[in-house]
């Protein structure tokens, strides 16, 4: 590793941000997941099997990707170990996909899969922002529906 290009240079602080910001996106996941379940647990009735595999697979998921996190930060944020742990933390992690477009930086793993993921999560949040809207006006007229009929 070339000297003043890792997270313990002066240039350190954009990289320790950037990890600490991304751990805490990651964890937004899990409300998510939780509000997927309950409009699938809706959806399902009595035998909600899919809604326990989809909330199952989306925990898995979110640990997934927040252990690695977790594990960089910790890492970025110990000044006092050798940098040659932290290479060798960082090339066992990489060493199966080093180059070509099944790289870590390669189209197929990284840019391929963001952009789904990514499309994924926008479109999921307002989905489920519609849903969740259409579900409380549902049960406002019901309650008012309720409330006449009981006058």
């Amino acid at each position: 590793m070339p000297a003043g290009s890792g997270p313990r240079s002066s240039r350190g602080g954009p990289v320790l941000a950037g990890l600490v910001l991304s751990t805490l996106r990651v964890c937004l996941v899990f409300p998510l997941i939780s509000v997927i379940a309950i409009h699938m647990l809706r959806m399902e009735g009595r035998t909600p099997i899919f809604t326990f595999v989809q909330f199952l697979t989306g925990a898995a998921t979110g640990v997934c990707l927040l252990l690695p996190l977790l594990l960089m930060t910790t890492i970025a944020f110990r000044p006092d170990r050798d940098r040659e742990l932290t290479v060798t933390l960082n090339d066992a992690l990489a060493f199966f996909f080093h180059s070509g477009p099944f790289g870590w930086r390669g189209i197929v793993i990284f840019w391929l899969a963001l952009m789904a993921y990514s499309v994924f999560l926008v479109v999921m949040g307002v989905v489920l922002r519609g849903a969740i809207r259409e579900s409380a006006a549902a049960d406002a007229e019901g309650a008012d529906a309720m409330i006449v009929t009981l006058s």
